[in-house]
Order: C-alpha cells, then sequence, then structure tokens
C-alpha cells in the first residue's frame, strides 16, 4: 500500500471509478473504487508545498479541478491526467469550486473573493 499523506480535500470521478485525493506535499492521486485493496491510478505533481486545503476536488467535462490554500486552482485533463493549467484567484484559500453552464467555473475564497473561469 503507497504512504499517501491524505488531507481532507478529497473528490469523486463522474464515472465514480476514481477517488481523487490531494495530499499535504502537493500531489493529486486518482484512486480505484473498484479495487479489492488501494490501488493508485494515477498521481499528478501540484507543486503545492504544505497544502492544507480541505475544499472538495471537482471534476466536470473531462478536466478535474483541484482547489488550494495559497489562491490556486488547478485544472488536470480527466483523460491524459496532465495539468492543464493553473489560476492563482487570491492569496487566500479556495473555499470552493462549482462547475457551471458554458465550461465556467465559479470560485470562492475564504477572503470573500468570487470569480468565474473559463475551461
Amino acid at each position: 500500500m503507497p504512504n499517501i499523506k491524505l488531507r481532507e480535500s478529497m473528490g469523486l470521478s463522474t464515472d465514480s471509478s476514481l477517488v481523487y485525493i490531494k495530499t499535504t506535499d502537493g500531489k493529486l492521486f486518482g484512486i480505484s473504487t473498484s479495487a479489492s485493496e488501494m490501488q493508485t491510478v494515477f498521481s499528478v505533481d501540484l507543486k503545492l508545498s504544505n497544502d492544507i486545503c480541505a475544499s472538495q476536488i471537482v471534476e466536470s467535462k473531462g478536466v478535474i479541478f483541484v482547489p488550494s490554500n495559497s489562491g490556486v486552482v488547478n485544472a488536470i485533463d480527466g483523460r491524459t491526467k496532465k495539468l492543464l493549467w493553473q489560476h492563482k484567484v487570491s492569496d487566500s484559500m479556495i473555499n470552493s469550486v462549482m462547475p457551471i453552464a458554458d465550461n465556467r467555473l465559479v470560485v470562492a475564497t475564504v477572503d470573500g473573493k468570487i470569480c468565474c473561469l473559463q475551461f
């Protein structure tokens, strides 16, 4: 079993085949929901050090959105598992990410900022 230091940040793939978890050292893992033992399907290094953001990881239209405590939203291609982009919204923790219509993402931070990103 891999030594993964999970924080509270988790999410579920749209097809429920993977649980997404973000570690305190800034890595995103996809863990199989159907394996009899813990099976890591993929990992991506987001280069987020000491990330303690507990906000939910969300997938929409093939893109995995990972919030951070440094105010950065990370977007990962759900098919290739490659980092698509990182966008700095604030210097404060991302409180929530919510996909809406027309490939847009509403992002809120703990310091009260709200923005809408196109993806």
